[in-house]
C-alpha cells in the first residue's frame, strides 16, 4: 500500500501507457501469424459493420424491413456465435478505419490492439485506486506485454483479449461500487457483465 495520491498525473500517465501499449502492439503485430480462427471473426466483423449501414440506411428512409430482415441478420450475425460480440464489432470497425492504408490482417487487428491498450491503461487506474504506488502500478500496467502468450492475443483479432477486457471492467466496476448502497450504484456492473457475457 502506500499513500501517494491518486492525481490528474496519473489520469495522463493511464492515457500515455495505453497510447504506447498501442504503439508497441502495432509495429510489432507485422510479423505475427493469423490465428486459426481469426478469419472467421474478421469476415464476422466485416459482416456486422455491413449490417450497421444497412441499419443506418433503414433509419434514414425510415424502412427498417432490410435490415431486420432474417436472412440479413443471419449473414451478418450468424457466421459466428462466440462471445463477446463487441470485439468482432472492433475488428470490423478497425478495418472501415484503416483499410485503405494499411494491409491485411493488420487492418482487421487495430481495433482488438485498441482494445488491449485500453485494459492495460485500466490496469494502471485500477493498481492506483487500490493504493498502490505509481512506479508499482505501472509495472502492473506494463507486466502482459513480458508474457509472451498474452503479448501474442493482445495483438490478434480473436476474442481473448478483448473478453479480458471486459471481464476486468466488471470485476473493477464491481470493486468501486461495492459499498454503494443505492440501487443505480449496481447497473453498471450488471451492464458491463452483459457486455461480458453477450
Amino acid at each position: 500500500m502506500n499513500d501517494e495520491p491518486i492525481t490528474a498525473r496519473d489520469r495522463w500517465i493511464a492515457a500515455a501507457l495505453a497510447v504506447a501499449v498501442f504503439m508497441i502492439l502495432f509495429v510489432s503485430e507485422r510479423d505475427l501469424g493469423v490465428v486459426w480462427d481469426e478469419p472467421v471473426y474478421t469476415t464476422s466483423g466485416e459482416r456486422i459493420v455491413a449490417w450497421l449501414r444497412l441499419l443506418g440506411d433503414g433509419l434514414r428512409r425510415g424502412d427498417l424491413s432490410t435490415a431486420l430482415d432474417p436472412t440479413a441478420i443471419g449473414y451478418s450475425f450468424g457466421l459466428g456465435h462466440e462471445h463477446p460480440p463487441l470485439a468482432k464489432l472492433a475488428s470490423g470497425l478497425g478495418w472501415v478505419l484503416t483499410r485503405a492504408w494499411l494491409p491485411l490482417p493488420t487492418a482487421h487487428r487495430v481495433g482488438p490492439m485498441a482494445i488491449s491498450a485500453l485494459l492495460l491503461g485500466l490496469i494502471y487506474w485500477a493498481l492506483r485506486q487500490a493504493a498502490v504506488g505509481r512506479a508499482a502500478a505501472l509495472i502492473g500496467g506494463l507486466a502482459p506485454l513480458a508474457m509472451p502468450r498474452l503479448f501474442y492475443h493482445l495483438h490478434v483479432a480473436a476474442l481473448d483479449a478483448p473478453a479480458a477486457t471486459a471481464w476486468f471492467l466488471f470485476v473493477w466496476a464491481f470493486w468501486r461500487l461495492s459499498e454503494q448502497r443505492r440501487w443505480w450504484a449496481w447497473l453498471l456492473p450488471g451492464g458491463i457483465l452483459g457486455l461480458a457475457l453477450a
